[in-house]
């Protein structure tokens, strides 16, 4: 029955970013570098956690660790986390360096992190710049090009070439 109530628990739970990933890393070497168990660690971090979904995890994690002792069975139990971190996790729990491997495992999701950052910059800086370029020459076919036009009805002549095909569109989208 605890299995099914995990199962369908496990359902609503999503996959934690690289910068959850690196906090709770981050957080997993300090309990652990201070000497404390990690059941203890999982236990102080659901305390203080403050959103549903955190907590959840936290709860599936404390009920495997408390029946397998394993870190890496209660991570992998809870459907959050990536099956590389779980099993580095389960190295450094198999080697005695838990404390080393979460340190290096928040360094990487930090890494990590800071890579999607930028990445994300550098495609949405040109996405934006393109709107900004069409929006002007919009402006300019619609507002200014029928202006011309008119300027030089006025003054007895007519427009040519590109430009009057500009002004025929800016008159026909306005």
């Amino acid at each position: 029955m605890a299995d099914q109530t995990i199962e369908e628990r496990k359902k609503n739970i999503r996959k934690l970013s690289a910068d959850e990933l690196a906090a709770f890393s981050g957080q997993m070497s300090l309990v652990i570098s201070a000497g404390l168990p990690a059941i203890e660690g999982l236990e102080i971090m659901r305390n203080d956690a403050e959103n549903r979904g955190e907590k959840e995890i936290l709860d599936i994690m404390l009920e495997s660790i408390r029946s397998t002792g394993s870190l890496s069975s209660a991570m992998q139990d809870a459907g959050a986390f990536p099956a590389y971190m779980v099993g580095m996790v389960h190295t450094g729990e198999m080697t005695g360096n838990l404390d080393s491997v979460m340190a290096r495992m928040e360094s990487h999701y930090q890494r990590e992190s800071a890579l999607r950052g930028s990445i994300y910059q550098a495609v949405v800086y040109p996405v934006i710049l393109s709107v900004m370029v069409v929006a002007v020459i919009l402006i300019l076919v619609v507002q200014v090009m029928p202006v011309f036009d008119r300027v030089y009805s006025e003054l007895g002549t007519e427009l040519t070439g590109l430009p009057l095909v500009l002004s025929r569109i800016g008159n026909s989208v306005s």
